[in-house]
């Protein structure tokens, strides 16, 4: 597994209207009859439709290539090479693109963009690729995330959450904004690596606009329980 990233991913797309600009300061060509502007030959990062230019820009790509768009994920494009499976996993939104292949002679056919090598890390995920094994991890992000909020010290708890769960007061809390916060970066996480905290936080969840003080203890408990989980991670076998 490999990735790769596009540089200046949406300045390669075409614009697909006519779009007029303002003369860049310093190179400004004078008319006296009427004001002069410039013409969009490319898409710029922060047009509205730059996003999606770029994106079936790289979609007309791949499928002229020979890739499939999976009818599951739209993100994923595969391509069967001499009976060998090519899978390219391609978050367009951040112009960041995985490449897993069969075998590096495949891999190596396919990559003209930025390599940056073996897949290690992306979107705060590390990658572990060794043994005829992948492992995910989070480590790094929810260190950061227990730093941010002042646990990074606190006492490990072996479980997410309590057996039996008391939200009985009604009384808001005065850490409301910061409730939101955390439990934002808790979604983030049992999203990509972390399913042990799925029913915890889908509980904790449903109280973003009104939490209790009970809901923040329920909260702390959950970084304390990461704090001695830290090292848990995901893995398959290749």
């Amino acid at each position: 597994m490999h990735q790769l990233d596009v540089k200046t991913a949406y300045l390669n797309a075409p614009i697909d209207c006519e779009i007029s600009v303002d003369q860049p300061e310093g190179f400004e060509i004078k008319s006296p009859v009427k004001k002069l502007v410039c013409r969009l030959n490319k898409s710029l990062y922060g047009l509205k439709q730059s996003g999606c230019n770029w994106n079936t820009l790289l979609h007309s790509f791949l499928i002229e290539n020979g890739f499939s768009q999976s009818s599951t994920d739209t993100c994923i494009y595969s391509k069967h090479v001499d009976q060998q499976i090519v899978i390219v996993l391609v978050l367009v939104w951040v112009d960041d693109i995985i490449v897993a292949a069969s075998n590096d002679h495949v891999l190596c056919e396919i990559k003209n963009l930025r390599d940056l090598g073996q897949l290690s890390w992306f979107f705060g995920i590390q990658f572990i690729c060794e043994n005829g094994c992948i492992k995910m991890n989070q480590t790094q992000y929810l260190t950061r995330l227990l730093e941010k909020y002042n646990m990074a010290n606190c006492k490990p708890r072996p479980t997410p959450c309590e057996m039996k769960l008391n939200f009985s007061s009604n009384a808001p809390s005065e850490c409301s904004v910061m409730y939101r916060e955390i439990v934002g970066s808790l979604i983030y996480a049992m999203t990509c690596t972390r399913p042990d905290l799925c029913w915890i936080v889908t509980v904790l969840s449903q109280h973003l606009a009104n939490p209790s003080e009970e809901h923040c203890v329920a909260l702390k408990h959950v970084l304390r329980y990461l704090k001695g989980s830290l090292h848990f991670e995901l893995f398959q076998k290749m």
